[in-house]
């Protein structure tokens, strides 16, 4: 799994009407909840389209042991049902660049489970590295690393 990919971005939105401190631990959980303080997470304010409050909650990862352990995490908590969603919509959920967009459910990553969501989701994006992109392809690195079956 070691330099596979590259690197791993991760953001959401906190509504003015959620809990600031409970949206960041729903992400924190989703990404990598038995190390929250490896990760830094940078906070954005932003006004929505009818001016309403939002936070923009974004990262990066880009040291290999986290990512390693955050994708460990990642392939292991998803369910065998959301594996076999990312492989049958691997075309929309992917680019040709290399890399793989997953959205979860804030609400389910906030009680420690990985489910797919569409609704105001985690937004992660995988980034797969050039030279094994052109050489595997970005669904047999997927394979690899455990998110697809």
């Amino acid at each position: 799994m070691v330099g596979i990919v590259s690197g791993l971005e991760f953001q959401t939105l906190v509504h003015s009407t959620e809990d600031p401190a409970r949206v960041r631990a729903a992400l924190v959980n989703a990404i990598l909840p038995l190390d929250p303080d490896a990760i830094r997470i940078l906070s954005r304010e932003m006004r929505g389209h009818y001016k309403n409050s939002l936070i923009l909650l974004r990262g990066k990862i880009e040291d290999e042991y986290l990512l390693k352990r955050t994708l460990q995490h990642i392939s292991t908590k998803l369910t065998v049902a959301d594996k076999e969603v990312i492989a049958s919509r691997f075309d929309l959920m992917s680019d040709k660049a290399g890399s793989l967009y997953l959205r979860f459910d804030k609400q389910m990553a906030y009680v420690g489970d990985i489910r797919l969501g569409r609704h105001d989701p985690v937004r992660v994006k995988i980034k797969f590295s050039p030279r094994y992109v052109r050489s595997r392809g970005v669904y047999s690195l997927c394979k690899e690393i455990g998110i697809v079956p």
